[in-house]
């Protein structure tokens, strides 16, 4: 094989991964970590830190807040798995650590792009239609208008999501 041919496997692989955990929901993110040969700790930390990602001698580990809500950590979680996937490179210089609103040494960018890729894989969009489709019947769950706040809230606990996060990959305002 190439070294272009192994270049563009490590660039796609991931995303296959992540799309084979995107078949049913809620997407289980632990699982998804462990297919991505990561450890997930749950850790006691203070209010304003939610996560980290790191390598050790061992591989890669992502530490989750215990002491925020379910919805929270399986948010973290997948934002961590973001950073393994688009930021890999400064995982190895020294880990990344996000406070409660997902920042950290990173660019603003850099995690924008990770909260982007997060809500991505909670919350595909074949995956929204699926499940906007047996709530409330609607067959293009983009137009965000014509969920009612009930149906907001019926979706977002069916794929374990807060409805502000659901809300926002809408784009419906908040």
């Amino acid at each position: 094989m190439s070294s272009n041919a192994l270049k563009t496997d490590q660039i796609f692989r991931p995303f296959f991964i992540i799309r084979e955990h995107q078949k049913t929901f809620p997407v289980d993110v632990e699982a998804l970590a462990a297919d991505f040969g990561i450890d997930i700790l749950h850790k006691d930390w203070p209010n304003d830190l939610s996560g980290a990602i790191g390598k050790d001698a061992k591989g890669y580990f992502i530490i989750v807040n215990r002491n925020h809500s379910a919805l929270r950590q399986r948010y973290t979680i997948a934002h961590e798995l973001a950073h393994r996937v688009l930021h890999r490179d400064q995982i190895e210089k020294a880990g990344i650590k996000d406070t409660w609103a997902y920042r950290s040494r990173l660019s603003e960018v850099e995690e924008q792009a990770a909260n982007q890729l997060a809500a991505t894989i909670l919350m595909p969009v074949d995956l929204l239609g699926k499940v906007a489709a047996e709530v409330v019947g609607l067959q293009n769950v983009q137009d965000g208008a014509q969920l009612s706040v009930r149906h907001l809230a019926e979706v977002a606990d069916l794929l374990k999501v807060s409805p502000t996060a659901l809300s926002i990959r809408l784009g419906i305002p908040t």
